[in-house]
């Protein structure tokens, strides 16, 4: 199967004011105007993703333009895209798309490659809440950037639905009272999520479309403390896939604070991970169990063990 990686970063590509105080109070300023899409934007044939134009006008805050802009596309043949920016790939080819606002043009390069056929990521992990429960989760993101999932708990199965936004790599997916918010980076998506109580927890997922992955849940302690007095101290969640990625969180049990998420790999028994927030966490894998250390969010030293049948 060939996949679609999209990996989009905000990119300033045009229109910004070149006015000054000499300006006739006559003639309009132009806005601040830069299109959250990649400097170059790569398809498959049948595979879409949203682009999105944001205007700074004078004296107002930056807003997402949606159906407020001129989309077009240079060579449709290629490359066609809607009224709300959503680019879709038709045959092998480049094209510019550009989108105009208040007389102010930006453009993408879009490339398209003979590619086709069902470009569907699914990525699934674990995800652990300040009192100690666990869960496993299975996320799909379609090629139209719909995300639909499903939340295992030791007691129901919840349906999520949501989307991914493709400018920003955010997936937002929510059901039965729970919400989910997290980063999509390459195959790894982490982030956190809200139960029906308002609790925040933690959880990891990685790409399952082309490797097994593996999901262990455990704890965590440190030798500090919390801000309230309390032991540091909480769940502690992993992902872990056969080629070697690797994604976690730890979840405090003082629901007042928040989760650390990690990314990174394995290597043969090593682990070694990032914390999104700072800090780095390393350990080892025998079999199903793993265990290892790293540092909280308040610098203290924490060490970790997790395994795969304590996940529901």
């Amino acid at each position: 199967m060939t996949r679609t990686r999209l990996l989009p970063v905000a990119v300033l590509l045009a229109g910004l004011c070149a006015c000054d105080e000499t300006t006739s109070p006559t003639t309009p300023a132009l806005p601040a105007f830069y299109l959250a899409a990649p400097s170059t934007l790569s398809l498959g044939v049948g595979t879409s993703a949203q682009i999105r134009s944001v205007v700074s006008r004078p004296g107002s805050p930056a807003e997402f333009v949606t159906t407020g802009g001129m989309w077009a596309s240079s060579n449709t043949a290629v490359a066609t895209v809607s009224e709300w920016g959503i680019v879709t790939g038709v045959s092998a080819g480049t094209s510019n798309v550009t989108v105009t606002v208040d007389d102010v043009t930006a453009s993408v390069a879009v490339t398209v490659s003979a590619t086709s056929g069902d470009t569907t990521r699914t990525l699934w992990g674990t995800g652990a809440g300040p009192s100690g429960s666990f869960g496993t989760v299975m996320i799909s993101i379609f090629p139209d950037s719909r995300a639909t999932g499903t939340l295992y708990l030791s007691a129901s199965a919840l349906s999520l639905i949501g989307r991914l936004d493709a400018p920003t790599s955010v997936v937002n997916v929510a059901g039965g009272g729970f919400t989910f918010f997290g980063t999509l980076t390459g195959d790894v998506l982490v982030g956190t999520l809200t139960d029906p109580a308002g609790l925040t927890w933690g959880f990891a997922a990685i790409e399952a479309t082309r490797h097994a992955v593996s999901a262990l849940c455990g704890t965590y302690v440190s030798d500090g403390a919390t801000s309230l007095g309390n032991p540091d101290a909480g769940a502690f969640v992993l992902a872990i896939s056969t080629d070697g990625t690797a994604s976690g969180a730890s979840v405090p049990a003082d629901a007042s604070r928040a989760p650390l998420v990690f990314v990174g790999s394995r290597a043969g028994n090593s682990l070694a991970l990032t914390a999104t927030a700072g800090g780095s966490l390393t350990g080892t894998i025998q079999g199903s169990t793993a265990a290892g250390a790293f540092l909280t969010a308040n610098g203290s030293a924490a060490t970790f063990s997790a395994n795969s049948g304590a996940c529901h």
